[in-house]
């Protein structure tokens, strides 16, 4: 589970808390990089217990100051760049990069002795290089087939690419990697995990993206752009939204969902697509809000916030309450939603201050699409490799 995992425990005492902790963890089914965390699982608590506040404090105080370091390193080499230099090029690499991280993460779950006496530095610079390297290769594939007849500019191409994000989260998160578990290879199983990220994205995509309403060259649209279901962007959106829900099961400690697979799998995706059904009904179907408008202000922040709460601060955000666990859980996702927002602005603010000139709404929805691919293409991922990759390093060093 790569991109939600916290460190975690629930009835322990604060003396084996601490020990987990400075790393002593015994032999958990999770194999993250560091040994401090733990995988999120139905039967732990989303945060530290009560009675440890010194750990508590510890984890978010970590979280918070790797999460504003990575905000400001992203701002600082985004915001330079051509507004459509980085929603072209710069976002759509960044993007071909996270399912490629999301299954090397797969790969180091499964080998947690890996790089042992390794530098925190020393393994995530390799971690990094080889996620870039390897993403670089998926985005020459990527062009090649979706923007056959078309270039950068093909709308067809960031969005197949959020779709293939929006399916690897499916799997490795709503799912919990399953039915890829079964795969005893670590290797073969992060392989698998990449090559159904995509072809489940391309089903989507060839069905349910229309791009008719973006008035696309004929030629060109012949040979790239699908004539799917549905108009590409609420195909997109409701997609986003969808998966922006991953965090309330965590949130509510899975309570009430199955243990077994794939019943756990099915039910969080359920709950996935009701969450969906209900912003997007009401926001797009009854309210009329933009379309555009709505992905970046309500499912980007609640992703991007979500992250940040539930794995930067490894759980411990707030204290554990058993007693209210429906109070603990809704300040959990209002903090989520909350800061994802208020980020959101920042981003904003940024974007309008240097480049004044940049247009809001359609047809083209330059500014939207910037803080769009700014949050999630760049720093989101970014913020993971902080986690994933260099163990927090260097805010918290080994």
């Amino acid at each position: 589970m790569p991109l939600i995992q916290v460190s975690i425990a629930q009835g322990r005492r604060p003396e084996q808390i601490r020990a987990m902790i400075a790393g002593v963890t015994g032999p958990l089914r999770a194999a993250p990089i560091r040994p401090n965390r733990t995988k999120l699982e139905p039967t732990m608590s989303s945060s530290v217990s009560i009675d440890a506040p010194p750990v508590q404090h510890s984890l978010r105080r970590v979280g918070l100051a790797s999460s504003a370091l990575v905000v400001v390193l992203s701002l600082l080499l985004i915001s330079p760049l051509p507004v459509a230099t980085f929603n072209g090029v710069v976002s759509f690499v960044a993007l071909c990069c996270i399912p490629v991280q999301m299954a090397i993460v797969t790969y180091l779950e499964a080998r947690p002795g890996l790089f042992a006496g390794w530098t925190s530095a020393r393994r995530g610079a390799l971690l990094l290089a080889v996620n870039l390297a390897l993403g670089g290769l998926a985005a020459l594939g990527i062009h090649y087939v979706i923007a056959d007849g078309w270039g950068m500019d093909f709308p067809g191409l960031p969005m197949f690419c959020i779709i293939a994000v929006v399916v690897g989260l499916w799997l490795t998160q709503v799912c919990q990697s399953w039915p890829f578990t079964a795969i005893a290879n670590p290797l073969l199983r992060a392989v698998a995990l990449l090559l159904a990220t995509y072809l489940i994205a391309f089903a989507i995509y060839r069905i349910g993206f229309n791009f008719d309403a973006f008035g696309l060259p004929t030629d060109a649209a012949l040979r790239s752009a699908p004539s799917g279901l549905f108009p590409a962007w609420h195909v997109l959106t409701f997609a986003v939204t969808a998966i922006s829900g991953l965090f309330i099961a965590p949130a509510f400690r899975f309570a009430g969902l199955p243990q077994a697979q794939p019943l756990r799998a099915l039910a969080n995706t359920v709950l996935c697509l009701l969450w969906a059904a209900v912003l997007f009904g009401v926001g797009v179907g009854l309210l009329h809000l933009d379309v555009v408008s709505f992905l970046v202000w309500v499912p980007v922040p609640t992703l991007f916030g979500g992250l940040i709460v539930l794995k930067m601060c490894r759980g411990g955000f707030y204290p554990d309450r058993p007693a209210a666990p429906w109070a603990n859980a809704g300040a959990t996702l209002a903090t989520a939603i909350a800061l994802g927002a208020a980020l959101v602005a920042v981003y904003q603010v940024v974007l309008t201050t240097v480049h004044p000139q940049v247009g809001f709404g359609g047809p083209m929805y330059t500014a939207e699409v910037w803080l769009a691919g700014a949050t999630l293409a760049f720093t989101f991922p970014l913020l993971n490799v902080v986690a994933d990759y260099f163990g927090f390093w260097p805010v918290e060093r080994a």
